[in-house]
């Protein structure tokens, strides 16, 4: 459990910084191309693990 703790820590900043830039494209696709719920859903399952590792 400790180890878990000690990477979630070392990996908060990261992620952080790394998510507000994907954060404005995927607003920016939302608001303009009203993707369906199903779009979306495949979007998040990629983008999360994506965002982890380039964090």
């Amino acid at each position: 459990m400790m180890g878990l703790c000690k990477l979630s820590g070392r990996i908060s900043y990261p992620i952080y910084v790394t998510h507000f830039p994907f954060l404005y494209v995927w607003m920016n696709y939302v608001i303009n191309e009203h993707p369906s719920d199903e779009r979306m859903l495949g979007i998040r399952l990629l983008l999360v693990p994506f965002l982890v590792v380039v964090a």
